[in-house]
């Protein structure tokens, strides 16, 4: 039996990497999850399919595995953190909001008031004008020189 070298295996397990990335796989089972329309995921068993090697030889190779498991983890971290910054923007935006509808109930509450206070102070002066004019009754007479 003739044994490969570290850098071949290496290279195919790589070149395998490559292929799922780039949607274009080799390995039969992976082509039918392509036209079925599925996603292949770049997990250890669909690059060890790929590069047509065994999951052990795979595993012996610590390289190749970090190098999975940054591709399989970039995408989500990245996404996960635009999240996690969309989330904080919600919460910001929603607590900004309800402070808003606080601050415009107490300006309805206040405008409510000032309005009572004028009315009142409109009766007020009604109620003044009445008493004052109630004060100043003259009797009337009629001019001297209607009368001739």
């Amino acid at each position: 039996m003739i044994e490969e070298s570290c850098d071949e295996i290496d290279r195919d397990f790589n070149l395998a990497i490559d292929r799922i990335l780039q949607k274009c796989p080799s390995h039969p089972e992976l082509v039918a999850k392509l036209k079925k329309g599925q996603t292949i995921r770049l997990n250890p068993m669909n690059v060890a399919k790929e590069a047509k090697r065994g999951r052990s030889t795979l595993y012996e190779r610590t390289a190749i595995l970090d190098r999975i498991k940054i591709l399989e983890k970039g995408p989500l971290a990245r996404l996960q953190a635009k999240l996690d910054g969309l989330n904080r923007t919600n919460k910001q935006l929603t607590e900004d909001r309800d402070r808003a509808l606080d601050a415009a109930a107490a300006m309805i509450i206040r405008m409510r008031e000032l309005e009572k206070e004028t009315d009142r102070g409109k009766r007020r002066a009604a109620r003044q004008d009445r008493s004052e004019a109630g004060n100043n009754v003259v009797a009337f007479r009629p001019p001297d020189d209607m009368g001739k």
